[in-house]
């Protein structure tokens, strides 16, 4: 299953579909250039059509764990929220000045079936292969958000429409009930923290195997006394 939302590069803007990433801080989609089958089937950046582009002349190279991709680092206006994304008039849109991403010439196969065009990546700037600071560290550098946070709620249907939505600058406070606990990432790269105790249904981890335990011990005794 694959997460994926709108945004829009370049003036006048051109929508692609991103799947968002946290566990990778570069942007891109292909270039219209691409006549690679995993390209052709996607919607594709043209840099000539937008007046705001700047070419970075930087080439780039990334391999997932699945697929890889290669191209040159360019720079343009990026919008989230405008118009194509169902925002009135582009009410509560989001700007990006001068936001680099990637454009791909070159694409593994693994992406011709893929849901969006392109990446959206949401992690550290230390994560880069583009040596990019991601829209995200952007959007706080050039003081676009009234807080600096964004957040990701997931529907828990698989049916459902939205099936999720990706908060800049606040708290979405219909997705979530109760306070915040803030813990700080283990390292500047993934959104990492820490991992103490779990709970099942209200139960430490330890206690549920303790109970677990206990019930098998309980059963083995009864067993024992029938013999």
């Amino acid at each position: 299953m694959q997460y994926y939302g709108i945004f829009e590069l370049g003036s006048p803007p051109v929508r692609y579909t991103g799947c968002f990433d946290t566990g990778s801080a570069d942007t891109w989609v292909p270039a219209a250039a691409c006549t690679n089958p995993a390209c052709m089937t996607h919607s594709r950046f043209e840099p000539r059509s937008s007046s705001t582009y700047q070419t970075l002349n930087a080439p780039f190279q990334i391999t997932y764990g699945t697929g890889s991709v290669a191209g040159f680092v360019g720079s343009d206006l990026l919008t989230l929220g405008g118009p194509s994304n169902g925002a009135a008039n582009g009410a509560n849109s989001l700007q990006v000045v001068n936001q680099g991403f990637g454009i791909v010439f070159d694409s593994s196969m693994d992406f011709l079936s893929a849901s969006c065009d392109g990446l959206f990546g949401l992690a550290f700037p230390e994560l880069s292969e583009m040596q990019v600071n991601p829209a995200f560290f952007n959007m706080m550098r050039q003081g676009s958000l009234d807080a600096e946070v964004f957040g990701l709620w997931l529907s828990p249907s698989p049916t459902a429409e939205p099936a999720g939505a990706l908060t800049f600058g606040a708290l979405d406070q219909q997705h979530y009930i109760g306070g915040i606990t803030w813990i700080p990432v283990t390292e500047k790269a993934y959104w990492t923290v820490p991992l103490g105790e779990l709970f099942e249904r209200g139960l430490f981890e330890r206690e549920r195997r303790e109970r677990a335990k206990n019930k098998e011990r309980k059963r083995e005794e009864e067993e024992e006394g029938k013999k």
